[in-house]
């Protein structure tokens, strides 16, 4: 098999020398159908069969700004802002806001804060270009206002968003809207009532993509791309260009008439992890297939250990998987409401309430009794902090997540979301190069088991499979170049290595160069091609 196609001459990467080409169909007639009814309110039906890989739609951003108190980027490009003695030099003459080199004072996207601060009369005066300023956190409300005055057309599109008004905003977000209208009035001359600002924290709150950029990461709202409803086990998945234009391509065939649906959280998280983000993010609470299942379509990703003694009152523990016995349920806030919450054993039928009282805590191991009191989905809770924790540190290093990865399965199930995470993040850790043989034996088995899960949960392509294909053919190749062992074993290897690399590009062959993992696919590319072409030889 040559790369992902038939034959050489018919890889388009081959042929282009690594680019993708864009797929021909975009711009013909529009693959979905904008449907509407009460339950989902807007959603997308395919208009056709879809292909998978093919192109949905690819659409550029309304508005686009940084984070919310995110670290300072040019406004021009979303670059670095560079290093320099004189933070004056950064600065756009016109407007006060830094930038990062004179090409983008002149750039479309700085227009409309560059525009808005010079009809102040006072140019913006931040000292230090690379400290985060609340400033920064106005720059998209200013660039979705100045759009009512500049592009009355793009103005009703965002006003046209979905906002959920039947959710009650906190008293908190009433104060904000209330202060930015007095802010974006005295200082930018940008009149907005507090009723449209509402709206416009609303409309960015519930409509407004994350875009991962090379040292930060900006918001963009889409129209279209707010449309897709979501799903835990999606038919789509989005990649961002570099002019920040999102392309959603199909991983799997979509049938005409089938919903064509997207994530809007982390689906490597648990059931209870991803319902409580989607909640808080975008008020609603998902119940989609994935979300009913107790043992999340057979990966456990919610399991945590059973630790109750075997019955004849032996050292043994269970060791049986616990998981919610309705996984929709509301989770208990208090002792006084168990009922709500049951979480049982399905090796030996051991039942847990959502809340762990007192008196059940020394069933659970050392890890956990420092959380008394507190519910059972805590348990995973305080796992994750242990991971954020160890994330956060100068000096964590295969080591010590192998460590940490010991003391969490005493008590979440060998495929718990959390343990997945760990076991996600040593594989990227242990570079082939500088591992022992038993390192590379361990990244092996990491990559092989994190594959196993990816299956049962990514039909088609994932960029998980793909970058997890990717290391385990690294670190194959890597034991091909150290084994001593017979030619019969060696070309055994070569075909495994190959098959690696092989299904890696599949997945990762619509990665644009902007992105991380457009390195890999380019890698496994090469890769295949020595290995392809070494084959050949030897026949």
């Amino acid at each position: 098999m040559a790369c992902v196609s038939a034959n050489e001459s018919e890889c388009e990467r081959c042929k282009l020398g690594g680019r993708v080409v864009p797929d021909p169909a975009v711009g013909g007639a529009p693959k979905y159908v904008v449907c509407q009814n009460e339950q989902l309110g807007r959603f997308l039906v395919a208009a056709k069969d879809i292909k998978e890989g093919e192109i949905v739609f690819r659409a550029e951003p309304l508005v686009s700004g940084l984070q919310a108190g995110c670290a300072p980027l040019c406004l021009g490009c979303y670059g670095p802002l560079p290093q320099v003695d004189d933070p004056d030099q950064l600065k756009c003459p016109t407007c006060g806001w830094f930038l990062c080199s004179d090409d983008c004072i002149f750039s479309l996207r700085h227009q409309p804060e560059c525009e808005a601060t010079a009809r102040s009369g006072v140019p913006v005066n931040i000292t230090d270009p690379h400290a985060h300023d609340s400033l920064y956190d106005c720059v998209i409300l200013i660039r979705c206002l100045m759009l009512k005055v500049k592009d009355p057309e793009k103005w009703a599109k965002l006003q046209s968003m979905e906002t959920l008004e039947g959710t009650k905003r906190p008293k908190l977000q009433r104060r904000k809207a209330k202060a930015l209208c007095a802010l974006l009035t005295a200082r930018f001359g940008l009149p907005a009532s507090q009723k449209e600002m509402l709206r416009l924290l609303a409309v960015l709150e519930v409509n407004a993509y994350e875009v991962r950029m090379p040292t930060n990461n900006v918001q963009a709202v889409y129209p279209i791309a707010s449309l897709p409803e979501h799903n835990c086990m999606p038919n789509t998945f989005r990649m961002f260009e570099k002019d920040l234009s999102v392309c959603v391509r199909a991983t799997q065939d979509i049938p005409k008439g089938g919903h064509i649906t997207v994530t809007y959280t982390d689906s490597l998280w648990a059931t209870p992890e991803r319902r409580a983000h989607l909640f808080f993010s975008k008020h609603f609470l998902c119940v989609c297939d994935r979300c009913k299942d107790p043992t999340e379509m057979g990966t456990f990703l919610t399991a945590l250990r059973c630790q109750m003694k075997d019955e004849n009152g032996g050292s043994t523990f269970c060791q049986g998987a616990v998981l919610p016995v309705d996984p929709l349920a509301p989770p208990a806030e208090s002792e006084r409401q168990n009922e709500k919450e049951v979480w049982s054993c399905t090796r030996c039928g051991y039942k847990i309430t959502g809340y762990i009282s007192f008196e059940t805590l020394f069933l659970v191991s050392a890890l956990i009794r420092r959380v008394l009191g507190l519910k059972a989905r805590n348990v995973t809770r305080r796992a994750i902090d242990a991971v954020h924790e160890l994330d956060d540190s100068d000096e964590s290093g295969p080591r010590e997540y192998e460590e940490l990865l010991c003391e969490l399965q005493k008590d979440l199930h060998q495929t718990h979301s959390t343990v997945v995470d760990v076991k996600h993040t040593l594989i990227h850790l242990y570079s082939p190069q500088y591992c022992t043989k038993r390192k590379l034996k361990r990244k092996e088995t990491l990559c092989h088991e994190i594959i196993r899960m990816a299956e049962k949960l990514f039909k088609g392509i994932s960029t998980l499979k793909g970058t997890v294909y990717y290391e385990l053919g690294t670190s194959i190749l890597e034991s091909i170049k150290r084994d001593e062992s017979s030619k019969t074993e060696k070309e055994k290897r070569q075909k495994e290595a190959l098959d690696a690399f092989t299904k890696a590009l599949y997945h990762l062959q619509y990665i644009p160069d902007c992105q991380p993992e457009w390195c890999m696919a380019e890698q496994s590319h090469h890769k295949m091609h020595e290995l392809q072409t070494s084959t050949h030889q030897k026949d």
